[in-house]
């Protein structure tokens, strides 16, 4: 029976997801948020990977897999996307923007 994904690698990235979400919540910007949770789920899965010796990154046993492609892998891809859409958006896209009510409101 093959198997496009495995538990560990919804939780790990679950985990990496959450430190994104909760980056953003601090107040940390979308970006820098995205690139920690990117480089969280990178650390969670080589360290889970590098555990088990004799296996090489790509085994699909050795730690989290989504949809037959290695957490890790999938976690860098996120991090090049999140780059890429980053530099291709205006300068302060991320910064909350005043509502009309405060438009006219004297500074």
């Amino acid at each position: 029976m093959l198997v496009l994904f495995n538990l560990r690698g919804v939780a790990f990235l679950a985990a990496g997801f959450a430190a994104w979400i909760g980056l953003i919540a601090v107040g940390v910007g979308v970006f820098a948020g995205a690139l920690a949770g990117c480089g969280l789920t990178v650390a969670i899965d080589l360290v889970v990977r590098l555990r088990r010796p004799g296996r090489p990154l790509m085994h699909h046993d050795g730690g989290g897999t989504i949809c037959l492609v290695p957490v890790w892998m999938v976690a860098l891809l996120a991090a090049l996307a999140a780059t890429l859409v980053a530099t291709a958006l205006p300068e302060g896209w991320d910064r909350p923007r005043p509502t009309a009510r405060d438009a006219g409101a004297p500074r």
